[in-house]
């Protein structure tokens, strides 16, 4: 594949993980907008069918727009069959090697700071692999908002991400995921705040 191909690619995956985690966020917000703030209230709010499904919502478009995220970051692989949409072999089928030596310490510093954060790890043991020694319930890795600061470094490092794609690629400027599935996603947004009361009976 050559570099055209796969930054297009890459920039496809990008646009997916960006619109994956722009609406998670929204799907917290709406959460949070009619969150009561007694605990009595809050109980009853919280396991309602809305709030369980904006939480499910929410996890389960961090989980994927977590696994694209790792795969962007996956080291450069020798064997050919285990080679992903990584920004590592993008840069690798560079020929200009002024570009590769000007972008290769940026997503270094991206990688790092998916690895410092133990977001890799979070992948790995919770979405990705589910290892025996680390899986928990599945009622409880939907159960609750992501914590704040894992999910706003994974966006932060996405949208860095996307902008070194867009900066140094030749590839669309804009988010063609986004508009197409925008108008379905903003539907259900609006679907549930409409009918929010009325599923809290």
């Amino acid at each position: 594949m050559n570099v055209s191909e796969l930054s297009d690619k890459i920039k496809q995956l990008l646009e997916v993980s960006l619109t994956l985690l722009r609406y998670a966020s929204e799907f917290e917000k709406l959460y949070k907008k009619y969150k009561p703030s007694d605990k009595l209230s809050y109980d009853k709010y919280s396991k309602s069918k809305v709030p369980t499904l904006l939480r499910f919502f929410h996890c389960s478009f961090f989980f994927d727009a977590l696994l694209n995220l790792n795969t962007l970051l996956k080291p450069l692989q020798k064997n050919p069959n285990k080679k992903e949409l990584s920004f590592y072999e993008l840069l690798n089928e560079l020929n200009d090697s002024e570009l590769k030596e000007k972008l290769l310490p940026l997503v270094n510093k991206l990688r790092d700071e998916l690895t410092e954060n133990n977001i890799d790890k979070f992948r790995n043991k919770f979405v990705g692999h589910k290892d025996l020694s680390t899986s928990i319930d599945s009622n409880i890795l939907y159960l609750n908002f992501i914590a704040v600061k894992t999910f706003n470094t994974s966006y932060r490092i996405t949208e860095s991400l996307n902008e070194i794609c867009i900066k140094h690629f030749d590839v669309p400027q804009n988010n063609s995921f986004l508009s197409y599935y925008n108008p379905s996603f903003s539907y259900l947004l609006t679907d549930f705040e409409k009918n929010f009361h009325h599923h809290l009976l």
